[in-house]
């Protein structure tokens, strides 16, 4: 961690910097998200808009042909691909703000790309590269380029931020905030966010879709229905009384309404 009087490396201000550069991704390469395989040019320009915007809130110089001009205050860069490496395990992700230091890394902001939603494990990757990456300020992207919005993870220890930008209107809103660390439940399915040992998987009327599974609640249409603990109980109950009743006509016994047809 830098240690600067005015917090020029803060994560709400490092926050607000993403999102202006996000509006002027938006605004001037809104067609990128449209190109087949086009991750590659979004990340690129997305880390050049990133640049620029902390360049510009730190009232630093524009001039491009200065030599400094790559460089930030603190000796840090915003570098594509850039690997973080903790010593037991190694992180990618699309973009780093980061010392280049690898005897004494500072890592201040990492950002994961991705096309689709974040499935189960690449969000709780992104926690892990928060925690024991040692990255002060860990986000995730998702373009979803068939809706109006791109949709912003934040991982926050043991919680997860989920923020919808708007591409008309290039603004940003929380939807939602959870806290994910010991939560024991099958409504965890519901936010995306599943446990680390996965239970098996039983066969169900309910078709599997993937980016349902990992979408945010928000985005489960409503005729799709998630049963939960209690509901499941009850219906095991009920297919145990129906097949003891099943047995005992087996054997002979008659219910009250059969004997009366008899007579």
């Amino acid at each position: 961690m830098i240690n600067v009087e005015n917090e020029r490396y803060s994560k709400i201000r490092l926050f607000e910097i993403f999102i202006d550069a996000l509006r002027h991704l938006v605004q001037q390469d809104n067609e990128l998200f449209s190109w087949p395989r086009g991750k590659a040019a979004v990340v690129h320009r997305l880390a050049s808009h990133l640049h620029t915007a902390l360049r510009r809130d730190l009232s630093l110089h524009a001039d491009e042909a200065n030599d400094s001009y790559m460089e930030l205050p603190g000796k840090l860069y915003f570098d594509v691909g850039a690997a973080v490496n903790t010593g037991q395990k190694t992180f990618f992700p699309d973009i780093v703000l980061h010392n280049r230091s690898q005897e004494n890394p500072i890592r201040l902001l990492a950002i994961v790309c991705r096309d689709n939603y974040l499935s189960e494990d690449e969000q709780i990757s992104l926690q892990e590269l928060q925690e024991t990456g040692n990255c002060e300020l860990a986000l995730a992207l998702s373009f979803l380029p068939q809706k109006n919005y791109l949709l912003i993870y934040r991982a926050d220890s043991y919680k997860m931020e989920y923020y919808h930008f708007t591409r008309d209107e290039l603004s940003c809103v929380i939807l939602k905030r959870r806290e994910i660390e010991g939560v024991e439940d099958d409504e965890q399915l519901k936010l995306g966010i599943s446990l680390r040992r996965r239970r098996k998987k039983k066969p169900s009327m309910i078709p599997h879709d993937n980016v349902l599974e990992n979408a945010p609640e928000e985005d489960v249409p409503a005729n799709v229905a998630l049963m939960v603990p209690q509901e499941v109980a009850q219906a095991h109950q009920g297919a145990a009384l129906a097949q003891k009743s099943d047995s005992e006509m087996s054997d002979g016994e008659k219910t009250p309404s059969a004997e009366s047809a008899e007579q």
